[in-house]
């Protein structure tokens, strides 16, 4: 079967960073006492913005806070998630595109 472009994650948009990299602070993901948030993997997906009516290339990001309370997390943009949580939106959001395309299983 050929791959299809929108079946894997996008390429980079970005110089990749080596994992386990201190990734800059940032507001949208403040950490307890500023603790450092370090990159395991980064993607790159296409969302449409419908306000906007736009396509905007959103960071999928894996990082470890070592503050001795977060520690793996998922961030999507401005939101987060722990391993387990982001998992369940995987399941969720493969049942949702099988309920919207019923025909199409090809995963």
């Amino acid at each position: 079967m050929t791959e299809k472009f929108w079946e894997h994650p996008r390429p980079p948009v970005e110089t990749p960073i080596a994992p386990w990299t201190e990734l800059p602070a940032d507001p949208v993901q403040p950490t307890y006492e500023d603790a450092p948030r370090l990159l395991i993997e980064r993607h790159h997906h296409e969302l449409r913005h419908t306000v906007l009516d736009e396509w905007q290339t959103i960071p999928v990001t894996a990082v470890f806070i070592p503050d001795g309370l977060s520690g793996a997390r998922i961030e999507i943009g401005q939101w987060s998630l722990d391993a387990s949580e982001a998992r369940l939106l995987a399941i969720s959001l493969n049942t949702l595109a099988d309920a919207a395309e019923p025909g199409r299983r090809d995963r």
